[in-house]
């Protein structure tokens, strides 16, 4: 079983053979074996043995195109379109992740930030009920009826708005 490398190369070739208004039908793409691998390239090959491919033609039909070297580049660049898919998909749903974790990271913050402040704000309370407790406690006689009024409002309050 031979393996396929520089699959990104023969495919930045084929891209630059279409392109380039210099590229022409004559544009040789070589396939080298050496110890089982499989390589392309545009130059002959240094080791191994070679086979020369016949140039990809865009839009022209040729006879004998479907032949297994012209078949091997066109599943080259098949498998080259199918792994460059692959890998937007896996960029996209990264990205996506990431995204979602963002967001999750977010909301915990913004609900740390709320539970403090809603802390701060208990605190205050049972202050406040203490000081009227006090106030009350301390309070001359006339005015005692107002401040016990005013601590039994608090604790209202406290019990209310903090209840555990």
């Amino acid at each position: 079983m031979t393996t396929i490398r520089f699959l990104p190369l023969l495919a930045a070739l084929l891209v630059a053979a279409a392109a380039s208004p210099a590229a022409t039908a004559a544009d040789p793409v070589y396939k080298c074996q050496f110890d089982g691998k499989t390589t392309y390239s545009d130059r002959p090959c240094s080791e191994g043995e070679q086979i020369a491919m016949p140039p990809l033609t865009i839009g022209v039909d040729l006879p004998g195109k479907n032949t297994p070297a012209t078949n091997d580049a066109r599943t080259l660049l098949k498998i080259e379109k199918l792994r460059i898919a692959q890998e937007k998909e896996a960029e996209r749903l990264r990205q996506a992740r990431l995204k979602r974790e963002y967001q999750e990271q977010q909301q915990a913050e913004r609900g740390e930030r709320l539970a403090a402040n809603r802390r701060r704000q208990c605190d205050k309370l049972r202050l406040r009920s203490k000081w009227a407790a006090e106030d009350a406690a301390r309070a001359p006689s006339p005015q005692r009826e107002t401040a016990l009024r005013k601590a039994r409002r608090q604790a209202e309050t406290l019990a209310v708005e903090c209840p555990a």
